[in-house]
């Protein structure tokens, strides 16, 4: 009711005007004023504030969904869009009304880091500073494009280094295999002979 018109209060001056608020996201309507003694209004209204959501934009590798889609104009006061995103992508903010205002239009779909808590480290060889979990990455993740610097041990060849595709590793698993020479084209010298066993 506000201190004006509230309680015990039975009059107000003209000129003078009611003080009625409306809870937060509402917008007052009809605030009574005593214009030459008679009240313009006896009944405030509260009506919920909106937000124009026709400038939400659809994030790239994601959907707008239907609060807030195509053919959507506004959305009340605590509402929020529906946006979503691809697999393997997350969503940076979903847009809000709050008290009239929209958070945002251009949420975006960032993608999913890996976890590399599951990363063995290769026999005969290193997990490298990336995937050990030390430096920048104490976190325990790498983000989507970054690989990991396994290393081998001299003489042997790593498999393959583990990498982050949109919150999927490629390898979890890499191996260090020895490396060969192919001696098949090694010739018998001149007044010599290959040494069996």
């Amino acid at each position: 009711f506000g201190s004006t018109c509230a309680g015990n209060a039975s009059t107000i001056a003209s000129g003078e005007s009611c003080d009625l608020s409306c809870d937060s996201g509402y917008v007052l309507s009809g605030q009574p004023v005593c214009t030459a003694g008679t009240l313009t209004s006896m009944t405030a209204t509260c009506t919920i504030q909106t937000c124009d959501v026709s400038g939400v934009t659809q994030p790239t590798n994601g959907q707008v969904g239907s609060i807030c889609g195509p053919d959507a104009t506004t959305i009340a006061h605590g509402q929020m869009c529906d946006l979503s995103c691809d697999s393997g992508y997350s969503l940076s903010e979903q847009p809000r009304c709050d008290a009239g205002v929209l958070s945002t239009t251009n949420a975006t779909c960032t993608p999913d880091p890996c976890d590399i808590s599951v990363i063995s480290q290769p026999t005969n060889g290193q997990l490298g500073s990336t995937c050990a979990g030390t430096g920048m990455w104490t976190a325990g993740t790498i983000a989507s494009g970054e690989s990991c610097d396994l290393s081998c041990d001299a003489g042997y060849v790593l498999s393959e280094q583990p990498a982050c595709a949109y919150g999927t590793l490629t390898s979890t698993t890499a191996t260090c295999t020895i490396q060969t020479c192919d001696v098949s084209g090694v010739t018998q010298p001149t007044n010599g002979r290959f040494r069996l066993g």
